[in-house]
């Protein structure tokens, strides 16, 4: 699993959450994780690619929630 910082709060201690993404196995190297993908100005787009896509899970590693 990859994570990235984001800029919301955990509900249960407050401290920062994380974007859990599964990782894409490809030779685009501007896929960063399954459903995840550099648009062409670097901003980072999440999508449903297909129906098998796993899309990202937020997570604190501080406390263990998870959604």
């Amino acid at each position: 699993m990859t994570l990235i910082m984001t800029s919301e709060r955990c509900p249960e201690c407050n401290q920062i959450i994380y974007m859990r993404l599964a990782r894409k196995d490809t030779s685009n190297e501007l896929h960063i994780a399954d459903g995840c993908y550099l648009d062409q100005n670097g901003i980072m787009t999440i999508a449903t690619f297909d129906e098998a896509t796993i899309t990202p899970d937020y997570c604190c590693i501080h406390c263990g929630w998870f959604v």
